[in-house]
């Protein structure tokens, strides 16, 4: 049975935040060790490219985008409404598209 996106935003707030507080505790060795160099991989040169992390989470990724880029280049979207990733983002995660 697959769930309807009002399930899958409402299971992520009902987790966010521990989730907020592991991953910035450093507690997601799987991400640090496997995904993230796997991520950083295939993607390709975003050199004057416009940028959406889609799911974005508590922004983690959005952060490592926007480093060196226009505020405008780089954008994050995410069903939580306590804006947990625009904590951290700052105006890259400010105006989602």
């Amino acid at each position: 049975m697959a769930l309807g996106e009002d399930q899958i935003a409402a299971a992520w707030d009902a987790n966010a935040a521990t989730w907020v507080e592991h991953v910035r505790a450093g507690y997601d060795l799987y991400r640090d060790l496997f995904t993230l160099p796997a991520f950083l991989g295939f993607i390709p040169d975003l050199d004057g490219q416009r940028v959406i992390d889609l799911g974005c989470g508590e922004g983690y990724n959005t952060r490592l985008l926007a480093p060196g880029r226009q505020d405008d280049r780089v954008r994050s979207v995410d069903p939580d409404d306590r804006g947990r990733a625009r904590e951290r983002a700052g105006r890259a995660a400010r105006h989602p598209l």
